[in-house]
């Protein structure tokens, strides 16, 4: 069972049962704490069914939510059974039935119509607004949309506002009418940071990377693509993770980077096929066609296309169904298969047509007209009332200084008839001395009865201490037993301790040593620091003929398990290399590849990649001064001047497989590169730019790592890697070293 289905089955099944046991207890009384209990159990459904939706978990919610449902119905709460069947409304649009989302929104609006809930009614509007939106019914979503403003601003409910705002901006958007639409983000965006409501936050920074990538603005619409990534992965937000790796996907698909591209859209993919969410999955299906096209793979985009269009018919999206009948039309037209291209055309206008016909077109612009006409009379009449309030106000002032000088009049003659009162209530008190001489006598005698109920409490109070002296005797025996436990423990910790430093002398032995690296490679240096005692980053060098070989690794984990696969790399590349059959960097870890999954005898799960290692390897020829170089997920640098002799730094990117089990396992690439003299390659594992720090605790990061190494590459390449680990404590200063940190230099 995968860990998001027992979290779906959890969350669940926990609420169900709750509600079972307690409604047991409370059955007796029925109209008074069963009915209590009912409404506490369907509002705090609401929060879990809310985290199940940012989860995406759509299905499970609405599970919830019909129990919830039937509870509500039970003692007939309007209130939250409207509130039940708008989230009803949300789970199923977000599952692409829009059908039954509309449904169960209309009957929410017209509960809270009802009730007379405007705040209620602004958030059912709201609501349809953005189903109709999903079904690409423009002008209804604008209705709805533009009467769900008017009510929360006229309630001043920020909140609601921001929604409504922020979905008329989404709408205008697909008209076409970008500057409308980004003037409706920046107003959201205003109102969400005024509230800190990271989500939508988060969702407008989606919105504004969609609109800046149709203004082919690559460099904002990433920087916003980002932003809204980093959030959602933060509180572990599958539906927004997914739509951004999809928008992330089609960013480098303009780009040509094809590979990022598809590896972006394919996490998007599997997640909305995890979540069930069928809109978004024919969303995507779209994408993925129309990045084949634009590859000039035109048989892959139409199969794309094609599933994209059926799980769109079969939802209704007519948007969606639109594009996914252009792409096919553009990609048979290139396949030179002109009755299906025109079959294509035709239907894609024809959609076309439907979604943004003039009169739909006509009636939104109408409607927006009236809609800032009320506005603008409503703000008039906000203001008008404002001034009578600050007349009457003044008016009421008067009134108030009035009023309060007949209070003193009436208050001096009260307190003079008080004083005649209570002299007069004096003289009476006198003669009640008297008898309350006698009452003291009969309350001594009563004290000294109390005096004797006090004596034989303090009586049971020492019998309490003699218990509590015989209770502090037994916690102190415990206290004895917990100390000799603690002793056991600090001895087994001892010998664990022994044993990991046994096992680094094992690993320093089988390293390289540092002789015999400067006798291969004499201007290098070595950044070697574990995140424990043992690590699993390694070097090996060797000399090989006219070759130097050098690799530099990161084996899966750290610490003993990674200190044991870091030492069968190094065995199995001295056996392969004791062969003396160098033939290219690339078949050295084809070959490193095929012992190491031999010998760790895999499960039949090909797509395991649990264990395994990156590696850069390198084969020097120092007759032809060029490198080749073989690199499994970790790229590393080159620094060289220019003509002008100003200092440049080159990234060289691996292939995406590591050495071990995956999916598509293909032979590596061997690269040459052509070397100078004065050339400075730094080889590293991800230990030193994934490091937590600074002054915000943020990682490290390739561009600052670069920047650190620019700083001083004209420094003696022995004090080079003093200098990193000076550098490396700075940046961590008081956090924790996250990983093993290993660091190869070399100058030419």
């Amino acid at each position: 069972m995968s860990r998001l289905h027992f979290i779906r089955t959890a969350l669940v099944g926990i609420c169900i049962i709750c509600y079972g046991v307690a409604t047991c207890q409370i059955v007796p009384n029925k109209s008074g704490s069963g009915r209590k209990f009912d409404s506490l159990f369907v509002a705090q459904s609401f929060v879990v069914i809310d985290s199940l939706q940012r989860l995406g978990l759509q299905q499970e919610s609405l599970v919830l939510a019909d129990s919830a449902l039937a509870v509500a119905k039970k003692w007939d709460n309007k209130s939250q059974i409207a509130e039940v069947l708008h989230y009803m409304a949300i789970a199923s649009s977000n599952l692409g039935d829009f059908n039954t989302a509309l449904q169960h929104g209309f009957e929410s609006l017209q509960l809270r119509e009802e009730m007379g809930d405007s705040l209620g009614i602004s958030k059912s509007l709201s609501n349809i607004g953005r189903i109709y939106y999903n079904k690409a019914n423009y002008p209804k979503a604008y209705e709805h949309l533009m009467r769900s403003y008017k009510i929360a601003y006229s309630l001043k409910d920020t909140l609601s506002m921001l929604a409504a705002i922020y979905n008329l901006g989404l709408v205008v958007n697909q008209k076409g009418e970008g500057k409308q639409a980004l003037e409706y983000y920046k107003e959201a965006s205003e109102y969400a940071r005024a509230l800190k409501n990271e989500l939508y936050i988060a969702y407008i920074n989606n919105s504004l990377g969609n609109f800046y990538l149709g203004k082919a603005m690559y460099e904002d619409a990433l920087s916003h693509y980002f932003n809204a990534l980093n959030y959602f992965i933060s509180v572990k937000d599958q539906r927004g993770t997914s739509m951004l790796y999809n928008n992330i996907g089609m960013l480098y698909g303009r780009l040509k980077e094809f590979g990022r591209a598809y590896s972006n859209m394919d996490m998007a993919l599997q997640i909305k096929k995890r979540l069930n969410d069928k809109s978004s999955v024919a969303s995507i299906y779209h994408s993925m066609a129309q990045l084949y096209y634009e590859k000039g793979d035109f048989d892959s985009a139409i199969v794309w296309g094609k599933r994209a269009i059926s799980l769109s018919d079969s939802l209704g999206a007519l948007r969606q169904e639109e594009r996914a009948s252009t792409i096919l039309a553009q990609s048979f037209e290139k396949m030179g298969n002109l009755k299906q291209s025109i079959f294509f055309y035709k239907k894609s206008n024809a959609l076309h047509d439907s979604i943004f016909s003039q009169d739909n077109n006509q009636k939104m612009a109408e409607s927006e007209m009236i809609w800032k006409m009320e506005m603008r009379q409503y703000q008039a009449k906000t203001e008008q009332e404002k001034e009578t309030a600050v007349s009457r106000e003044h008016s009421q002032s008067l009134i108030f200084v009035r009023n309060l000088l007949v209070l003193f009049i009436f208050v001096l003659m009260l307190s003079i008839a008080f004083i005649i009162f209570f002299y007069r209530k004096k003289m009476r008190a006198s003669q009640l001395l008297r008898l309350q001489y006698s009452e003291i006598e009969k309350q001594s005698e009563e004290i000294a009865a109390q005096r004797d109920e006090i004596e034989s409490q303090r009586n049971s109070l020492a019998n309490l201490a003699w218990e509590l002296q015989q209770k502090h005797e037994e916690t102190t025996s415990h206290r004895d037993e917990l100390q000799i436990q603690r002793d056991v423990l600090t001895q087994q910790k001892k010998e664990i301790t022994d044993s990991i430093q046994y096992a680094k002398r094992i690993q320093s032995a089988a390293l390289p040593s540092l002789e015999t690296v400067s006798q291969i490679f004499p201007n290098s240096f070595i950044f070697n620091r574990p995140k424990s005692i043992v690590g699993g980053d390694f070097y090996w060098v060797a000399r090989v003929g006219k070759y130097r070989v050098l690799a530099v690794a990161d084996c899966t984990g750290h610490g003993v398990p990674g200190g044991f696969m870091s030492m069968l790399g190094i065995a199995l590349l001295n056996e392969i290399v004791k062969r003396e059959e160098i033939k290219t960097a690339g078949e050295v870890l084809d070959e490193l590849r095929d012992y190491l999954i031999s010998s760790l005898q895999p499960s039949r799960d090909m797509t395991d990649p649990s264990d395994g290692m990156d590696m850069v390897l390198a084969v020097f020829d120092e007759d032809m001064k060029t490198m080749q170089y073989a690199a499994a997920n970790q790229a590393f640098y080159l620094i060289r001047k220019d003509e002008t002799g100003i200092p440049r730094l080159k990234e060289f990117w691996p292939d995406r497989m590591p050495i071990g089990n995956y999916q598509i396992m293909r032979p590596f690439t061997n690269n040459v590169v052509e070397l100078m003299e004065g050339d400075l390659l730094y080889f590293f594992s991800d230990g030193f730019p994934d490091q937590f720090g600074g002054a915000e605790g943020k990682k490290l990061c390739p561009t600052r790592f670069k920047q650190m190494l620019l700083s001083f590459y004209d420094r003696p390449i022995a004090t080079q890697g003093e200098l990193l680990g000076d550098s490396l404590e700075r940046w961590k200063n008081d956090q924790i070293q996250v990983d093993d940190v290993l660091v190869f230099g070399l100058k030419i």
